[in-house]
This record gives C-alpha cells, structure tokens and sequence, in this order.
C-alpha cells in the first residue's frame, strides 16, 4: 500500500504541466464567460440540449429493449 502511495505522487508531480494547463484553460474560460454571457448561456443551452436529446434517445431504446423483462 504504501509503494501505491509512492507511485500516485511520483507520477502527479511527473505531469504537474497538465494541472497547469487545465488551470489556465479554466481562468481562460472563465474570463471569456464573464466578458460574454450572452454566448455562455447560448453554448450551455445547446449543450444542455445536445444531452437531453441523447439521453432521451438512449431511454427509449432501453424501453423497447428491456419490455419483457419484467413480464
């Protein structure tokens, strides 16, 4: 258990770029959320759509798919 432990950190600090770089993308959009709401709220209700859209695809599917199960 211990040389796990060792391992995790060594490997975390191996690719301490990649913290970085998602941190400054995270900044980076957050700025650009601010300056531009209007296109935020727009991107997020695609998105939002996009998913509801898929997930309700996937539950009919699984209806017909699953029907006799419980009969």
């Amino acid at each position: 258990m211990k040389n796990d432990l060792f391992y995790s950190v060594k490997q975390a600090v191996k690719y301490w770029w990649v913290s970085l770089l998602l941190g400054l993308l995270a900044i980076g959009l957050g700025i650009w959320c601010l300056a531009s709401p209007w296109a935020t709220i727009t991107a997020l209700a695609i998105v939002f759509a996009i998913s509801f859209l898929v997930s309700g695809v996937f539950e009919i599917i699984f209806a017909f798919s699953n029907k006799n199960t419980l009969k």
